[in-house]
């Protein structure tokens, strides 16, 4: 079985509710190769990108591999613990703030599963040189997305859709490569 480290960082601007994206790095230990992935959406927070990160870094893994989740999100860390979900379903109030990001904690569970996973804390801006480059690619991909907004109106739209209180979702699909 593969060792494949997986480093991640998300990002978001005008958190809650901006244009958010994420980057997850892979390294092969065994072959040194490595590849990076990003994505983005229109309305998110920041947390919720750290976490799509690392369901993207997973998913992107096409066998079963012994997995290194490297990331300076604590937040995202504890939303992967075994049992997140369960408990956040037990509190009603606590499943009503997290209803945004429930399925994509679901999706992780799900991803998981066909792989050994264990994760490590990266202390952000420190120097590390894959969470730097990973917070780069985040910030890039969050500005894409920024700039797709004013480019195309969604600025307004999406804040007349924040003032209603309808709760925005990260799509399954939008985390595929």
């Amino acid at each position: 079985m593969k060792h494949v480290t997986i480093t991640t960082d998300g990002s978001c601007l005008r958190n809650p509710g901006g244009p958010g994206g994420y980057a997850a790095i892979l390294r092969c230990s065994s072959s040194g190769r490595y590849r990076e992935i990003t994505g983005q959406h229109p309305c998110t927070t920041n947390n919720v990108m750290e976490l799509a990160a690392i369901v993207a870094g997973l998913k992107a893994l096409l066998k079963p591999c012994r997995v290194l989740v490297r990331t300076d999100s604590q937040i995202a860390m504890a939303w992967c613990r075994p049992g997140a979900l369960a408990r956040i379903r037990k509190n009603p109030k606590r499943e009503r703030k997290l209803a945004h990001v429930i399925p994509l904690i679901a999706e992780f569970a799900e991803v998981r599963e066909r792989h050994q996973v264990n994760f490590e804390w990266v202390r952000g801006h420190s120097g590390d040189r894959d969470n730097e480059r990973a917070d780069e690619l985040a910030n890039r991909a969050c500005m894409t997305q920024a700039t797709t907004r004013q480019v195309f109106g969604l600025d307004h739209l999406l804040s007349v859709v924040a003032q209603e209180s309808i709760p925005m979702q990260l799509p399954l699909n939008a985390l595929s490569p």
